[in-house]
């Protein structure tokens, strides 16, 4: 070994902004049509805890979520798992937000358990599209 020589080199990984970008659209526009349904749905049937309508529309929002980390991962040739966890993470991150700004959380088990969900949806997306490569 030579003197002065670094001892690892990290490897850098770059996180490519179309994927993300795809990825975030997928997702957000996915759980945007959901809940475009679902408030017309509660209109008109009156949703209620014990609605399979709610759970038929949950179902709907995280098949969306899937897809938009298979399309995350797609775009993201390089490490497609990452750039579906990024995009999931964002964008529940973002709807944590507006959920706060509305005082619609629903307290912090709901949060963490709608991030579990989300985050792992993504994931299962890009863990799907980096199958789909080889």
């Amino acid at each position: 070994m030579r003197v002065g020589a670094p001892l690892r080199s990290r490897p850098r990984l770059a996180v490519d902004r179309r994927a993300l970008s795809v990825g975030l659209l997928a997702m957000t526009a996915t759980t945007l049509a959901t809940g475009v349904v679902a408030t017309i749905v509660d209109r008109t049937a009156d949703l209620g805890p014990r609605s399979n309508w709610t759970f038929l529309l949950g179902l709907v929002v995280l098949a969306g979520w899937v897809a938009g980390g298979i399309v995350a991962g797609t775009v993201g040739r390089s490490a497609p798992v990452t750039h579906a966890l990024v995009a999931a993470t964002v964008v529940w991150g973002g709807w944590q937000i507006v959920a706060a700004l509305r005082d619609a959380s629903g307290g912090w088990a709901t949060v963490a358990v709608n991030g579990l969900l989300a985050v792992g949806a993504g994931l299962l997306g890009g863990v799907i599209a980096g199958r789909r490569r080889r």
